[in-house]
């Protein structure tokens, strides 16, 4: 049993690995995607924008690219903790079992 239940927990472990790296590539892909476009508009319009706007509109969307998985790995986290905070309201709704032995049974 304990080995069955160690190969689920690593199965399913890794399920969650997979997932969220392949959420975590995906999302990365789109906002680079973004952030070249937002670099090549820039350039192609430079009367309108000027090298420090558009130097800071870079290096926003870089860091907002960076903090893309800290912020994706802490609101999984954040949802397992709401998840667990549900089980225990849950848990603390179940009413109160009666006695096993009354006064009366003698």
């Amino acid at each position: 049993f304990a080995d069955a239940f160690n190969d689920a927990n690593t199965v399913d472990l890794i399920a969650k690995r997979v997932l969220k790296r392949w959420l975590v590539n995906r999302i990365t892909f789109m906002w680079s995607f973004y952030t070249v476009t937002t670099f090549l508009v820039g350039m192609l319009n430079a009367q309108y924008i000027g090298a420090g706007t558009l130097g800071l509109c870079l290096t926003n969307l870089l860091i907002l690219e960076v903090l893309l998985e800290p912020n994706i790995e802490n609101s999984t986290g954040a949802l397992f903790e709401f998840i667990c905070l549900a089980r225990v309201h849950e848990y603390l709704s179940v009413p109160q079992e009666r006695a096993a032995l009354a006064l009366d049974d003698g």
